[in-house]
């Protein structure tokens, strides 16, 4: 773990709050944050949901891009949300964004549960809403201030560490890399869109044209290796083993791992096991 990707889980484990580090073009370089299906997620389920998120979150950075200030704001779904210029010798190198929190005001969260429900896809109830939005961080606007007083300062340090003043990489590379860094969480496409700000489209053609394979075919392989090394090189059960690797359920683990592989992750241990003793 690099200097700024500690400094990212450390505010997260102050805050409670989603952080991620995005370069001058509003890329995402590393992120910290709860893994468990969010009240984000929800309304990122449908196109005009997502929408709805990329909008805000680039009048957001077209804001701190023009004032070089930390803008705080409140999203169409009634979440408060921050970004914080990252300057390093005067020059502005990226942006800290902080968001899925909310005020304790019951007014706004029945807002979130209001504004969510007109976005939410198929297969999502009230109640599941409801109880998302209960997960959410919560903060008085005092606790709210004093966050964004440690978001400007780890910032700074983020800032010191001149991990974006660098040669640009390419955004198919930044990608790469970030399934790289993070095929263990759940990842989908529309969230990789809002963190590079690209259509799922234009994204999936950047990574088709670098590498000649898609996203999801690349992860799923990313996974099918690490879950090999995990059966081979511990005694995880199978659903452990699965989950660590990002899986969504055990029986979309050994369906998957069979397909590509041709044996059950059982069998695929027991056959290896047998293999390596001989």
């Amino acid at each position: 773990m690099s200097q700024a990707e500690k400094l990212l889980q450390d505010f997260y484990l102050i805050s409670g709050m989603r952080v991620a580090l995005y370069d001058k073009q509003a890329r995402c370089i590393a992120w910290a944050g709860p893994t468990a299906y969010s009240y984000c997620n929800a309304v990122h389920t449908t196109a005009k949901g997502f929408n709805r998120c990329f909008a805000s979150d680039e009048a957001a950075f077209a804001t701190v891009a023009k004032t070089r200030k930390t803008h705080t704001f409140t999203c169409p779904f009634g979440l408060f949300e921050a970004v914080a210029p990252v300057i390093s010798k005067g020059v502005l190198q990226g942006y800290l964004f902080v968001g899925e929190a909310i005020g304790q005001d019951i007014a706004q969260q029945e807002l979130a549960l209001r504004e969510g429900l007109q976005f939410i896809g198929e297969g999502i109830a009230e109640q599941r809403l409801r109880t998302l939005i209960a997960q959410l961080a919560t903060h008085t606007a005092d606790e709210q201030q004093a966050l964004v007083n440690t978001l400007q300062m780890f910032a700074a340090a983020i800032a010191a560490t001149n991990v974006l003043d660098t040669e640009e990489r390419g955004t198919a590379l930044l990608l790469r890399d970030y399934l790289d860094r993070n095929y263990a969480q759940k990842i989908t496409l529309s969230e990789l869109a809002l963190h590079f700000h690209y259509s799922t489209v234009t994204l999936t053609e950047h990574f088709k044209c670098a590498f000649d394979t898609t996203i999801v075919s690349y992860l799923t392989e990313k996974r099918i290796e690490a879950a090999k090394t995990l059966l081979l090189e511990t005694e995880l059960n199978i659903g452990s083993v699965g989950e660590r690797c990002g899986f969504e359920n055990p029986e979309h683990f050994s369906k998957t791992f069979k397909q590509k592989t041709g044996l059950s992750p059982l069998h695929f241990r027991i056959k290896k096991g047998c293999q390596a003793q001989l």
